[in-house]
């Protein structure tokens, strides 16, 4: 009974600590792929903006075929489409 009480504890301490450890998260000091790949996983939505910002950044130096690579739109137009493709349901069978 000692040994699960323990468990419970070192369980709860890691769940508690586990959003101050996720806020400390330098995400400047990842490669573009490890952003990208974050990006498309999901972070959680206290790190959200932390990965957004980072992101910017780096969009904004990425050559041409940087931003084909990691789909970096182009123009507003660009934006506004790859947000409807994100947030529009799939067709059936797929």
């Amino acid at each position: 009974m000692k040994t699960v009480l323990v468990i419970v504890a070192v369980v709860m301490v890691l769940a508690m600590a586990a959003p101050v450890l996720a806020q400390s998260t330098d995400y400047s000091k990842m490669s573009t792929d490890q952003l990208y790949q974050l990006k498309q996983q999901g972070v959680p939505p206290d790190q959200r903006n932390n990965l957004e910002s980072e992101w910017v950044k780096r969009a904004a130096r990425m050559t041409p075929e940087e931003r084909q690579k990691y789909q970096v739109p182009y123009s507003d137009a660009d934006i506004q489409r790859m947000r409807q493709e994100r947030t529009s349901p799939a067709a059936p069978g797929q």
